[in-house]
């Protein structure tokens, strides 16, 4: 079936299936010769990935976002230090460790932190300094306005990612990447706020992938068919670089861009 996600470390490779619900891990060391390592499974010892949307690896972590059938929707967390042998640490369900789970979408791990988007226009964070036991530490709420007065739209997120202690938000709803100062993760604040048509940023709408590499910031329009280049030296006054377009130049294959990647 096919894939949902999929990422490369050194000579390990994770592919999740949506269809399939399981997340399996090669040895590509050998491109001719791939060799199947392990496989989580959903409902397999507990497992619950029915539906996996999304996965991000921070050191010997994984966390997993599942759009569960008929039951409630789930991110799960595993220890991969031993690929033949991965180890669930926590499963956080919706209703029950947090509010607003409903269809999670994607997640990211920034130090002991773990932050997930959902269709229910929030992102909560949880604190995984003991991943067996998460703790939710906050939520940006859309709409929500920080201690500045300045209102956070991060409806229908479906992109993020997390450098240190600032998060870029990709908001579907608003046409929007937001730049949110999260070091105190129960009061985040809006830094800045990228918008579409404004500020010489022309494709910001269905922000679908996002990348952050040092001063520099990556991020994809689904909608409008072009990858944007920003320098983000301050967080604070983002400044557009390039943006490529299909159709415009020599860049013909960027139809409906979803997911990107930074070697």
């Amino acid at each position: 079936s096919a894939a949902s996600d999929v990422y490369k470390r050194q000579d390990i490779a994770y592919v999740s299936s949506f269809a399939s619900g399981n997340i399996k891990v090669l040895d590509v060391s050998d491109p001719s010769n791939i060799q199947l390592l392990s496989t989580i499974q959903d409902e397999e010892d507990g497992n619950k990935l029915d539906g996996v949307m999304h996965f991000v690896l921070e050191g010997d972590l994984l966390a997993a976002t599942a759009n569960q059938t008929g039951e409630a929707d789930t991110v799960s967390i595993y220890n991969v230090s031993d690929p033949t042998s991965p180890e669930r640490k926590a499963i956080i369900t919706d209703g029950v460790q947090a509010s607003f789970l409903n269809i999670p979408y994607r997640c990211a791990i920034s130090g002991s932190m773990l932050y997930v988007t959902s269709v229910e226009d929030v992102v909560s964070i949880f604190d995984i300094t003991d991943p067996t036991t998460p703790q939710l530490e906050g939520e940006i709420v859309s709409g929500a306005v920080d201690s500045n007065g300045n209102s956070m739209l991060v409806g229908n997120a479906v992109a993020i990612e997390v450098d240190g202690d600032v998060a870029y938000i990709g908001s579907d709803q608003h046409d929007r990447l937001s730049i949110i100062n999260v070091t105190d993760s129960a009061n985040p604040e809006l830094l800045f706020e990228i918008v579409d048509g404004s500020d010489g940023f022309n494709y910001v709408g269905n922000v679908q992938s996002i990348i952050v590499d040092g001063d520099f910031l990556y991020f994809n329009s689904g909608d409008e068919d072009a990858v944007t280049i920003a320098d983000i030296s301050n967080t604070s006054s983002p400044t557009r670089l390039a943006e490529l377009v299909q159709g415009d130049g020599t860049f013909t294959a960027l139809d409906n861009p979803r997911w990107m990647g930074l070697r």
